[in-house]
């Protein structure tokens, strides 16, 4: 057989067009595959619609600080806690409403993952709670990264670590704030000893005993998909808010 003269330039077609076909499906994957694991939630509506979720309330985001702090700094400041006093305020309005109706007294806050505002729903809404004239009592039970002692200007310890472990009764962990009718039972020293207490069914016993003490009692817990503590505490609260960013 004597050798082709001519390049077969139908055969060169139709690989570089199968390859530029695989390199846009490829491409087409990776993005794909990238917004299906990044699942963003930018609307209120996608909470409702796409999760399932009711919303009770929604807060504003925090506003961004300047390097060189001066004076338009603190009037935003000033105007963003005011508006995020009135957000939770409503969401106060809410939970009142509904524990007309249903045994609702303590109330647990978490997120999916850190940064998405749950310490700070959590501590504003026991706030707003104290100024609706409700005897609260708020539980830091963020034993690996507690911040409710930081935030009222109190010890951390002795706190819930040191109640679960029976080193010192609840009445001695708990101390009071600088507002009215609220209290706060910061995490304490949290080890691996009190997180496994966790499991135990002394912690339905310490809500219940602080059921009868307070109108209203908010767990501040740990974000649900790092670690398991959530999950058991959350088997001995009456409602749950999820703090979605």
């Amino acid at each position: 057989a004597g050798p082709p003269v001519d390049r077969d330039r139908a055969q060169q077609t139709k690989i570089a067009d199968g390859g530029g076909l695989g390199i846009f499906m490829l491409a087409l994957f990776g993005v794909a595959f990238f917004e299906f694991r990044s699942r963003k939630i930018s609307l209120t509506d996608e909470v409702t619609h796409g999760l399932g979720l009711k919303v009770v309330g929604t807060i504003p985001a925090m506003p961004t600080r300047s390097k060189k702090p001066s004076a338009g700094d603190s009037a935003v400041e000033a105007q963003w806690l005011n508006q995020l006093q009135e957000s939770v305020d409503a969401i106060r309005t809410v939970i009142l409403h509904q524990a007309r109706t249903e045994a609702l007294h303590v109330i647990l806050v978490t997120s999916a993952n850190s940064g998405e505002g749950k310490t700070t729903l959590a501590t504003q809404l026991a706030a707003s709670l104290a100024r609706g004239w409700k005897r609260t009592l708020i539980i830091d039970a963020d034993l690996r990264h507690p911040a409710a002692h930081t935030l009222f200007d109190t010890p951390q310890e002795p706190g819930l670590a040191e109640v679960l472990r029976g080193e010192v009764e609840p009445g001695d962990a708990i101390r009071a704030t600088a507002y009215s009718r609220l209290w706060v039972l910061p995490a304490g020293n949290g080890d691996n000893h009190a997180i496994q207490a966790l499991a135990q069914d002394n912690v339905r016993t310490l809500f219940e005993q602080l059921k009868q003490q307070y109108d209203f009692i908010i767990i501040d817990s740990p974000p649900v998909l790092s670690v398991t503590d959530t999950l058991l505490i959350g088997q001995h609260v009456d409602g749950l808010l999820l703090a979605i960013l």
